[in-house]
């Protein structure tokens, strides 16, 4: 299975929407503290719901799912790239639990993350 890393920066730069860049940065920054969608939107981004729309519009995803694969992405970087537990990936990532986070992650790679590991392991 070959991975292709898209950086951070690269879809920032593809949305015109200032109010959705800044909404962007604000996920990237702290989706690892467990944050939620309503904690992260600002008054000057209008309502949740025109935000959301326009994340479908220009992500083809919601804010909840950005959330999740910002939170998914750095567990990949820290399984391939350090010695931690499963339970200490999980919560470094954000994620409330370890089994929510073995299902999440099993469904978006399509392995669990020792066979993760176990494949991508940097040496």
């Amino acid at each position: 299975m070959n991975e292709i890393s898209v950086r951070q920066s690269s879809d920032l730069f593809a949305v015109d929407d200032p109010a959705v860049v800044s909404l962007l940065r604000r996920i990237r920054a702290s989706a690892c503290e467990g944050v939620r969608v309503a904690e992260l939107l600002r008054p000057q981004d209008g309502s949740r719901r025109s935000m959301e729309m326009k994340f479908r519009r220009y992500l083809n995803r919601s804010i909840e799912d950005e959330i999740r694969r910002c939170r998914l992405q750095h567990a990949r970087e820290l399984l391939v790239g350090t010695s931690l537990s499963i339970e200490a990936v999980a919560e470094k990532c954000g994620f409330a639990n370890t089994p929510h986070f073995s299902r999440l992650f099993k469904a978006s790679q399509g392995l669990s993350q020792m066979r993760y590991r176990a494949r991508f392991k940097q040496p």
